[in-house]
């Protein structure tokens, strides 16, 4: 419930509920998973501007589990959403990504965001290179045609890869999978459905990782 009130921008209701949370259940959580409460709680302080009790509850969540990548993954979201800090945003998603196995969906989600910030602040090269290796380094593309709403994070991870791209026709595509799975989702407003439009999926346009047109970008950012 705190989650879902800080991601709807409810922090005063996210404060509340993680402070009731933490003074009933934090005897009953392990270290990672009591440090990401700290967390979330940090992020409802940081966005009722009670930076005080930011800086304490992110000091509990890191001292708690220094090595947990969800924690600076929360705390890389606080810097970017909340207080603009693309620094600091940029320095806790790569101590997420360090610490994640490559393997994980969590990985490219992050890269993704990552990828965003770089693109924002005009870095387009870094954020290319991240959205084309995440693309390329996928053994299989998500099936458009078997949809399955439970993959609904992997087809937006994509849409974002490929409208960070300039690939707008395969971002289209992934952006309104995931819309209609989930309305809810925030997509940019220029790939919103058309209501009257009967949307057709199309395998045959997926990128081809192996085209010779496609340009291979040999920054990474990883390491």
């Amino acid at each position: 419930m705190m989650k879902s009130a800080i991601l709807s921008g409810h922090f005063e209701s996210a404060f509340y509920i993680g402070k009731h949370f933490l003074s009933t259940n934090s005897n009953n959580l392990n270290n990672d998973k009591l440090a990401e409460v700290y967390m979330w709680e940090a992020f409802a302080c940081a966005g009722i501007y009670k930076d005080d009790l930011f800086v304490q509850y992110k000091n509990l969540a890191l001292n708690l589990s220094p090595k947990n990548p969800q924690v600076y993954c929360i705390l890389g979201n606080i810097y970017w959403k909340i207080y603009d800090d693309t620094s600091n945003a940029i320095d806790n998603y790569q101590k997420a990504l360090n610490l994640m196995p490559k393997e994980n969906l969590d990985y490219f989600i992050l890269s993704m965001e990552l990828a965003q910030i770089y693109k924002n602040l005009g870095d387009i090269t870094k954020a290319y290179a991240i959205a084309y290796n995440m693309i390329i380094s996928q053994k299989e593309l998500p099936n458009i045609e078997n949809i399955n709403p439970l993959d609904t994070p992997i087809y937006l991870t994509y849409a974002k890869a490929y409208d960070i791209l300039g690939n707008t026709q395969l971002a289209k595509i992934y952006y309104q999978i995931a819309f209609n799975l989930n309305p809810n989702i925030d997509i940019p407003e220029k790939y919103y459905p058309n209501k009257v439009e009967k949307l057709q999926y199309l395998p045959s346009i997926i990128i081809d990782i192996n085209d010779t047109t496609a340009i291979e970008l040999k920054t990474n950012i990883f390491n």
